[in-house]
């Protein structure tokens, strides 16, 4: 079953909280979680968070390359690197910083370009939940 679900609302209204729990990063209190018809407990915390890519308000880089921080240990073409970061807007800023092979630096990033290269580690990695949590930030 193919299903979406959108929690749009004004800041501070618990939309990062709702994330939490999702990703079961807080404990519930009372009653159950149902994720793909799959109560959330029950299933190990490493099994049932591998299905979801995660794209927060504070996006993060891994240590390393632009390379390392899109493949993520996994060997893919460069032709596919950017023609994904093509589809997110970042080829050109990419190629403009030195390239796959530059160390990936935060600092050279605004948030929303950062939570952009998470979308393109998402597009490149895909799981079956996608969650996305102030995506309209600068």
């Amino acid at each position: 079953m193919l299903g979406h679900m959108s929690k749009s609302s004004p800041r501070f209204s618990g939309k990062s909280t709702l994330l939490q729990v999702l990703l079961r990063m807080v404990d519930i209190t009372e009653g159950d979680i149902f994720v793909q018809g799959t109560r959330t407990t029950d299933v190990g915390l490493c099994v049932y968070r591998s299905k979801f890519n995660t794209i927060p308000q504070e996006a993060y880089f891994y240590q390393g390359s632009f390379r390392d921080n899109l493949s993520r240990g996994i060997d893919i073409t460069d032709a596919r690197l950017l023609e994904v970061l093509r589809k997110v807007s970042l080829e050109q800023k990419i190629l403009d910083l030195g390239g796959l092979d530059q160390e990936c630096l935060a600092e050279t990033f605004s948030s929303g370009e950062c939570q952009l290269l998470a979308l393109a580690r998402a597009i490149l990695h895909p799981k079956s939940i996608v969650l996305l949590d102030e995506v309209s930030s600068k």
